[in-house]
């Protein structure tokens, strides 16, 4: 199940939960969900943590005992690799786990850590709490959960451009998310106020750049290249993003009949990242993707190697590329 369903699933709680994914912080969420949720009163009795190397034995002696004050007992094993575990002692710790998720519910309640290991499809009968990043309608969702629990409102708007600022970063969309709830004090979050208050992620300012190129609006793209430069006050903050996100856009191009979720698994990025580079592909040939990279490549090679400042450099490359959106 994922993370944000996991809590009106503990009615009937399971006796092992395999928390994997690469969201840190959807996992953090999830361990904060059973452990608020299971062992609300004495937590520091209740919860135990210990790591990934604990014996067979100890942690069946460990499931022995009872809680104190709650109805469930949390034994989270942190740093946990979901592959099949064996103890120190010769002892399978798997047996252990699996033995325990056959038997059905128990006040103990094995908690398997796994945060940035891949979402398993099973494992020794635990539940899976899926802790993978959440698409852009899941942010839309999670954020408007938070605003009706925080008594607070938010426009549609304002919640696609907080989503769109942070590159469907939840960690930061939470953070930012906090202060406007300050900021507005009751009031609704609107548009404008995300973009006065929240800062762009770098990476969305250089798909910015891009998008900008690709509609040749020539003002806007060394509008944003100098609020980066102003802040960074390094051309390679620009440079290199956009070199990556030029050869991605040429990869998307070459093999645009695929997904946005394929190519985003053979790119290693988020599908939305694949989302905001459709426009390049639609603007520019695969021809051109090449020869815009080739230019980009060769820009870095020339500043480390002396050859050009790096500032006149990045302004004389980038007036090159909007000359090749302008071409026929």
């Amino acid at each position: 199940m994922k993370v944000l369903e996991l809590a009106k699933n503990l009615t009937k709680p399971k006796s092992v939960y395999l928390i994997c994914g690469e969201d840190a912080f959807l996992a953090r969420l999830a361990l904060t969900t059973l452990k608020n949720a299971l062992v609300p009163n004495f937590s520091d009795i209740n919860l135990v943590n210990v790591d990934a190397n604990i014996d067979a034995q100890t942690l069946f002696e460990m499931l022995q005992a009872y809680p104190f004050g709650d109805e469930y007992r949390l034994i989270v094993i942190n740093d946990f690799k979901p592959k099949k575990p064996t103890s120190k002692s010769g002892g399978d710790l798997s047996n252990v786990i699996a033995t325990h998720a056959k038997a059905g519910s128990s006040q103990s309640i094995i908690v398997l850590y796994a945060p940035g290991e891949d979402v398993a499809k099973d494992f020794l009968g635990a539940e899976i709490v899926d802790a993978s990043h959440l698409s852009a309608y899941e942010l839309g969702q999670w954020i408007n959960n938070e605003i009706k629990s925080r008594g607070a409102k938010i426009t549609p708007c304002a919640v696609n451009k907080l989503i769109e600022f942070t590159l469907l970063d939840l960690s930061r969309i939470s953070t930012e998310l906090n202060k406007l709830i300050d900021y507005k004090s009751g009031g609704e979050i609107t548009e404008k106020d995300v973009e006065l208050f929240v800062a762009k992620d770098k990476e969305y300012q250089v798909f910015e750049i891009q998008d900008k190129i690709a509609k040749g609006d020539s003002v806007a793209v060394f509008d944003i290249i100098e609020t980066i430069m102003r802040n960074e006050k390094n051309a390679f903050s620009i440079i290199t993003p956009l070199y990556n996100n030029y050869r991605r856009a040429l990869f998307v191009s070459l093999h645009k009949q695929e997904s946005d979720e394929e190519l985003a698994r053979l790119l290693q990025i988020k599908p939305y990242a694949v989302k905001m580079l459709r426009p390049q592909v639609a603007m520019f040939s695969p021809k051109k993707l090449k020869k815009i990279s080739s230019m980009l490549y060769a820009l870095d090679n020339d500043i480390k190697n002396g050859r050009i400042n790096e500032n006149i450099g990045l302004i004389k490359t980038i007036s090159n590329i909007l000359l090749i959106r302008k071409e026929g």
